[in-house]
């Protein structure tokens, strides 16, 4: 069977019918099956020479050399190369594309190594370095069913999934994919139903990213502020920049009201001269001031990468994101929290030995019932803020260490959710733990005479009860 493929291959050139005596054309269907045939015959022998002459150990170090036809990959082992000339026959030319000592692409891979001696992959097509665009995805309006078309979507992302171990990666062949889709004629409503499926059917391949599908989405279409040019791309990364500051004015400004109840309680002559509107708002735009300053190098790890067109996303590597998820953690959660809970500590202290002073009149008491109905709505709001954001800053800290995990997928879903909650919760807590806040909800829905003259004549008796 073999001698009569070889032998009768035949092509045609300016009319007229050739026979290739030598070799085969790499365009016949059984020139690949033929080819790995051949290779093989001597990778055979070769070893099998090892195994007879006693050279046992050094087989082993071929263990984990692969080929795929005309594409060899030989990890860990400097010797392969020391014996090319004794597998292969001279008239084959072998040339090594290694990268650098540390990476090698092997067919539509890239592998490499990190620092810390793990090997990480991610997808390599060596068309990434045309100058020109490639037209290898079908267009919406071409006489296709949608169907298979957005089916592509789909499959493509499965390969991205399995070929890329970093998230950063997967995203970048991901965003570059959905914007040749979109530019193609697809409709972003049809995208989103098939990364639906794939998230559904292959979830398995993405957990280990820790990226719920609300983020891969939003990251893969919906980008409002998408930097196609320097002025969107600085507006991008100023978006980015001012979030996270506004997390730090939350917390920061927690604690300021939490020493503001403490003086008020503990040191109420102390702190009444400055318990004034000019020093509220030198304390507010100090905070806003402290923070820009803080996160300010947050702006020099906000890059821009262009894949397909330009866009902004963090970049850092495994040890840097554990030490920023860290010093998140600690700065602005842990700190405050046990600030915090001292200062509520000491405020309780002081209320409940005052409540059982002789020597209180019944103005000092009534005053004391309102500070102590401020503090347990200061206290409520914190603790709040306490529970909500911890899923967050738990899984920042898992996905930073441990990396990808079912527990830590499904806390990356939901966390976002509980944080988010706070900002709906406060005004819960203020309705449910302020009297007067209610009365002025309830004169704003039934604004009669009546609550009018009632509200003009007792000014005093809505402010004692609050």
């Amino acid at each position: 069977m073999l001698n009569f493929l070889i032998d009768n291959i035949f092509v045609v050139f300016g009319g007229k019918v050739f026979q290739q005596i030598v070799g085969i054309p790499m365009g016949t269907n059984c020139a690949p099956l033929l080819a790995d045939i051949f290779l093989y015959s001597y990778e055979a022998e070769f070893i099998l020479s090892l195994v007879s002459e006693g050279k046992r150990y050094l087989a082993f170090d071929f263990n984990f050399t692969y080929r795929y036809i005309d594409d060899v990959l030989s990890i860990n082992n400097p010797k392969f190369t020391d014996y090319l000339s004794s597998i292969y026959p001279s008239e084959l030319e072998v040339k090594e594309t290694t990268e650098t000592n540390n990476s090698a692409s092997y067919l539509d891979i890239m592998l490499s190594y990190d620092t810390d001696g793990h090997m990480k992959t991610s997808l390599y097509d060596k068309r990434d370095d045309f100058n020109f665009s490639i037209t290898n995805f079908p267009f919406l309006s071409s006489n296709i069913p949608s169907s298979p078309a957005y089916g592509v979507f789909i499959s493509q992302l499965i390969r991205y999934a399995r070929a890329s171990t970093k998230y950063t990666d997967f995203v970048l062949r991901a965003r570059r994919l959905s914007d040749k889709l979109l530019s193609q004629g697809y409709v972003c409503d049809r995208l989103t139903s098939s990364l639906r499926k794939f998230y559904g059917r292959y979830g398995e391949l993405v957990i280990h990213y820790d990226v719920p599908l609300s983020k891969l989405w939003m990251i893969f279409c919906h980008r409002p502020f998408e930097p196609s040019n320097q002025r969107l791309y600085s507006i991008s990364k100023l978006l980015r920049y001012i979030m996270i500051v506004c997390l730090a004015v939350n917390v920061m400004t927690l604690v300021a009201i939490g020493v503001d109840r403490l003086l008020v309680v503990v040191f109420p002559l102390f702190s009444k001269p400055y318990r004034k509107k000019k020093y509220a708002y030198i304390c507010v735009i100090g905070l806003w001031v402290i923070s820009f300053i803080i996160f300010t190098p947050f702006l020099n790890i906000t890059k821009e990468i262009r894949v397909g067109r330009p866009y902004c996303i963090e970049q850092l590597d495994e040890h840097s994101r554990f030490v920023y998820a860290i010093l998140m953690f600690v700065v602005f959660y842990a700190i405050p929290q046990i600030f915090l809970g001292t200062c509520y500590t000491i405020i309780s202290l002081k209320l409940w030995n005052s409540k059982y002073s002789s020597e209180m009149n019944q103005v000092a008491i009534v005053t004391l019932k309102i500070k102590g109905k401020i503090v347990k709505l200061t206290f409520a709001i914190i603790l709040a803020f306490a529970v909500c954001w911890l899923p967050m800053h738990i899984g920042a800290l898992l996905n930073a260490k441990s990396g990808g995990s079912e527990f830590n997928y499904y806390l990356q879903l939901f966390a976002p959710c509980f944080a988010y909650t706070t900002v709906s919760l406060n005004p819960i807590i203020y309705c449910f733990m302020s009297k007067s806040l209610r009365k002025s909800l309830k004169s704003a829905i039934h604004c009669d005479d009546h609550t009018i003259k009632q509200r003009k004549a007792k000014p005093l008796l809505l402010q004692m009860q609050m």
